[in-house]
């Protein structure tokens, strides 16, 4: 990765060239920024957007969190880093968390979103479903959507067990978590 291209660069690129990043892009990219994105839609359209578990951007979200930690002291909750990949950094945390957890958390930007309780299943496991589109465009924007998927399996079957909280194949459907593990095909 060698990051965008500035504008200049690209207002100088032929009609053949193409890039893979856009400026902005990162928008869409990075956790907490996408985040952002889909909250100001929400603001803008609270009755037709409604696509996300309650999320919060840490550390600048923490009170409102910690608010929503309290009022369901029961909940589970999902941390990712804003920008890591391959399910590094992921956790699956209680709402009362101790204190060396809850600094650490402070000390690097992620979302905690509220995990969803009873996550749709294939066969008892885990499953996420990714769509492919490459947009050539955005003035005026152009994006083709690819025919084919893909879908990607947790490789231990899902249990609601707070116990299991560190079950990373039974969570994550991360293929470089998931290839590690006994059961994976």
């Amino acid at each position: 990765w060698s990051g965008c291209p500035k504008p200049e660069a690209l207002r100088s690129f032929h009609p053949f060239q193409m890039t893979n990043h856009f400026p902005g892009s990162w928008h869409i990219g990075r956790k907490d920024m996408m985040w952002r994105n889909i909250r100001k839609l929400q603001r803008d359209h609270p009755s037709s957007v409604n696509i996300t578990p309650p999320t919060f951007v840490l550390p600048e979200d923490y009170r409102s969190w910690e608010a929503a930690r309290k009022a369901h002291p029961g909940a589970l909750w999902i941390y990712k880093p804003a920008n890591s990949s391959c399910g590094r950094g992921i956790r699956v945390l209680r709402s009362s968390l101790d204190a060396r957890t809850e600094q650490a958390l402070l000390r690097r930007t992620g979302v905690v979103q509220r995990y969803v309780e009873k996550p749709l299943l294939i066969d008892g496991y885990k499953f996420d479903l990714r769509l492919y589109v490459v947009v050539t465009s955005y003035d005026p924007l152009k994006a083709y959507l690819n025919a084919e998927g893909l879908v990607r399996l947790a490789t231990e079957k899902y249990t609601a067990s707070p116990n299991k909280l560190g079950h990373r194949t039974m969570h994550l459907t991360n293929y470089s978590v998931n290839k590690h593990a006994e059961a994976y095909v």
